[in-house]
């Protein structure tokens, strides 16, 4: 089974972990925070009251995913290297899990190298 709970978290860059009380993978998220501080790794969790599985692609429409979003933007302001600054990308995936990587994987093989994944 591939989860990171099973692999070597060390020397991972900053995390941010928001999930809901209601997804069905509330008790991995709380155990990846977990592991991620055992292994030194800086990590930020949110728990959302009452909210599911990528419950942030309600943007525009519930109030709970508008916060989770702007949180999210203010962690990346705060981690990311000064001067960074914004970047277009011609394709974004957004919470794809498994099938998202599968998707950047079909983009590169097809040679489109300009892509992120939000998860």
């Amino acid at each position: 089974v591939m989860s990171p709970l099973h692999a070597d978290l060390r020397g991972l860059p900053p995390v941010l972990l928001q999930f809901g009380t209601d997804e069905l993978l509330h008790d991995q998220g709380r155990a990846l925070h977990a592991a991620l501080e055992a292994a030194g790794v800086p990590v930020d969790a949110e728990c959302y009251q009452q909210r599911w599985h990528v419950f942030q692609l309600h943007a525009g429409q519930m109030r709970s995913a508008d916060d989770a979003l702007r949180r999210a933007a203010a962690f990346m302001h705060r981690v990311l290297p000064a001067g960074m600054g914004e970047r277009d990308h011609e394709v974004a995936i957004l919470g794809g899990g498994m099938s998202g990587l599968a998707m950047a994987l079909r983009l590169q093989r097809a040679g489109l190298r300009d892509w992120v994944i939000l998860e």
